[in-house]
This record gives C-alpha cells, sequence and structure tokens, in this order.
C-alpha cells in the first residue's frame, strides 16, 4: 500500500478503531454542506479507493468489500473475506481485481460481486503469509500486473486469469506495479527499481535507491519518477535511460507519487508535503502536516487534496501551495482517495466513506 510504515500503523489502528465506532460528526460546519452523501461501513476503511465512473469500491479492516452507488452512496453488494484486502481494485465497466493479504488476486463483477476467477500467486503454503499482496493491482487492456511479499511480479490475462509471465525480485515488493508500455515499473524492500517488459517480463533496465522503495512510481511524457526510504525523487527519462535530476526530501516517502502538469507530489514521513517541479526538480513548496501523510493525494484542476493522518483532508492551490480549505472528518485517513465526476471519494478509521464535492 504505502509501505511498511503504512502496514503496520494501518494494523495498530484496526485494533484501536474498533473500539469506537461510533459516528464523528463533522468539525467544519461551513464545509459539511459540501458534502453530498455518506456511508458507515462495518470497521474502518484500510483498503484504497477505485471507481470506474458509476460506482465505488473500498475495502475496510476486516476483509469486507463493497461496492456503493457513486452517485448516491447506497450500497450495491458486499463480500466478505476471510483476510485483508490491500491497495486499489482495478477496475472496467463490468470487471474489478483484487489482490489479497493471502496472496491470491480475484476476477469479480462489478454488478454484484460474483468470482469469475481466482489465482494464488503465492509460493509458499496457505498457511503462510510470506506471498501477500500488499498493494494495488495495475491494469491495461489485457494485461493484468500483481506483486506480492515474495518479490513476485505476475503478468496475467484478465480475462482468464492465465499467468503470461513472472518476475522475482530479490526482495519483497510492497510498491504497486505502473504500466506504461512498453514497460512495467517497480521497486523492491532491497531499494532496486526495475523497468520491466510488459511483453516479456525481461529486466531491461532499472535503478536503485539508498532504501526500500514502497511507493508506488509515476510516469509521463517519457519521464518516470521513483522515492525510496532515503527521501530522493528521481527522474528518469526512459529513452536512453538518462538520469534527469534528484530531489533530496527530509524523510522516505509514505504516498505514492503523484503528478500534475508539471508538478510532482509527494509526503514524507516527517510529516512534510512536497510540491517539486519536473521540469529540473527544485521545489516550488512544502508544507508541514502536524498530523504526518500516509494516504497519497489527489489531484484535479489545479488542486491537490492531501488527506493527513489526523483525520484533516486539506485542498491546497497545486502551483502555489496556498491553502483553498480544510475539512476535519474526525478518524484517521490511510486509505488512498479517488476522485469521479467532481466528487471526492474517501474514507476514514472509524469506517466513514464521504462523497465531497471538489473546488468548494
Amino acid at each position: 500500500m504505502k509501505g511498511f510504515f503504512a502496514l503496520f500503523y494501518s494494523l495498530f489502528m484496526i485494533l484501536s478503531a474498533s473500539l469506537a465506532w461510533a459516528e464523528t460528526p463533522i468539525a467544519d460546519k461551513d464545509l459539511s454542506k459540501n458534502i453530498s452523501w455518506h456511508y458507515k461501513a462495518l470497521h474502518g476503511i484500510t483498503g484504497d479507493m477505485a471507481t470506474n465512473g458509476e460506482r465505488l469500491f473500498f475495502s475496510d479492516g476486516s476483509g469486507n468489500l463493497y461496492c456503493l452507488d457513486g452517485k448516491t452512496g447506497k450500497l450495491q453488494w458486499q463480500r466478505a473475506f476471510d483476510v485483508l484486502l490491500y491497495g486499489a481494485p482495478a477496475v472496467t465497466k463490468d470487471r474489478l481485481y483484487v489482490g489479497s493479504g493471502a496472496g491470491i488476486v480475484y476476477c469479480l463483477s462489478t454488478v454484484n460481486g460474483t468470482t469469475y476467477w481466482s489465482k494464488n500467486l503465492a509460493d509458499a503454503p496457505d498457511n503462510l503469509a510470506s506471498g501477500g499482496i500488499n498493494s494495488s493491482l495495475a491494469l491495461h487492456e489485457d494485461a493484468l500486473m500483481a506483486a506480492n511479499l515474495e518479490g513476485k511480479v505476475v503478468r496475467m490475462d484478465a480475462q482468464t486469469g492465465e499467468e503470461r509471465w513472472s518476475f522475482k525480485a530479490s526482495r519483497e515488493i510492497l510498491a504497486s506495479p505502473l504500466i506504461a508500455p512498453p514497460f512495467v515499473y517497480v521497486g523492491d524492500h532491497a531499494g532496486i527499481f526495475h523497468a520491466l517488459s510488459l511483453d516479456s517480463g525481461k529486466r531491461t533496465w532499472g535503478g536503485s535507491s539508498g532504501g526500500p522503495i514502497d511507493a508506488t512510481p509515476a510516469y509521463f511524457d517519457g519521464v518516470v519518477y521513483y522515492c525510496g526510504w532515503d527521501g530522493v525523487l528521481h527522474a528518469i527519462r526512459v529513452k536512453g535511460v538518462t538520469p534527469l535530476w534528484g530531489f533530496k526530501a527530509d524523510g522516505a516517502a509514505t504516498t505514492d507519487i503523484v503528478l500534475s502538469e508539471k508538478q510532482a507530489y509527494l509526503g514524507t514521513s516527517s510529516g512534510t508535503f512536497y510540491c517539486v517541479g519536473t521540469e529540473n526538480g527544485s521545489l516550488l513548496w512544502s508544507i508541514k502536516m502536524e498530523g504526518g501523510v500516509v494516504a497519497s493525494p489527489v489531484t484535479s484542476q489545479n488542486r491537490i487534496y492531501v488527506p493527513e493522518q489526523n483525520g484533516k483532508l486539506h485542498c491546497f492551490n497545486g502551483s502555489t501551495g496556498e491553502k483553498d480549505w480544510s475539512i476535519d472528518l474526525g478518524s484517521n485517513l490511510v486509505s488512498n482517495p479517488v476522485i469521479s465526476e467532481g466528487n471526492i471519494f474517501i474514507g476514514t478509521m472509524d469506517g466513514s466513506i464521504y462523497s465531497i464535492k471538489e473546488g468548494q
């Protein structure tokens, strides 16, 4: 999801939040009118959000997978799994793909949650958790990618689940793979960055970091970005594998790298949120988040929405860092939100899901 820090923090919060699921009122009365709807899940929201434009999908801290109507928040269906589901599902109009802590990839119907197929990627016996999938899946046309704690990166056929190829890193993988043809990009916990051929799985080139790379990389216009526990954000031009620049943050990356026009955004273990210029790696602005930041931001229309760990959702101007507004949702935020059709969908550790109108 967001690395070891997020994994252990989430498990701690599941135990503590289970003692008090009572609904917490919205602290900011002025912004509460911009909440389109609110839904209460059975347990705290630990799985990242995903949407296909019509429905919203997420999982909670007890392995329940939910599907809500994106416009109304009405429950469409719910399925219980015997293990946690980490990361965000990969979704199309009619299919949903999600990985489990037991190392199984499921392909489900987005309409009713029934299973089309499932595949266990773990080499370890079922009673061991070493093969768990702790990150989001990636989908591009018929290519479905998953990575697990055994260090395996696997390409499957999205329609059938048939394995096309697998690659084995030297350490576990907590970062989500990123598909940007002709490559699949992913970092591992040994601090090695891999560029794999989407067609064959062969490691074509790679890089390194001064610590584990547990944050999901980003790609735009021929440049791939990655960051590890050493806090160095790397920009690599894929053609010629040319390093462009490196920016040194004040701690390990605790969020995925998010791009918007000429900016790259990330949060660190020190609680600092950065906006870095992608042209030369210069610092554009930074903000110290008192509550820390684990959930990744989302961006739209030159606004960046940053979930603070202590339950506050902030909206900043993407270019200047000037704050537009904040809303206190009353419970910790560890799940990545998502934006669709002018609404931000976000879940809290008290089990609440909110649809908030963006730009308000």
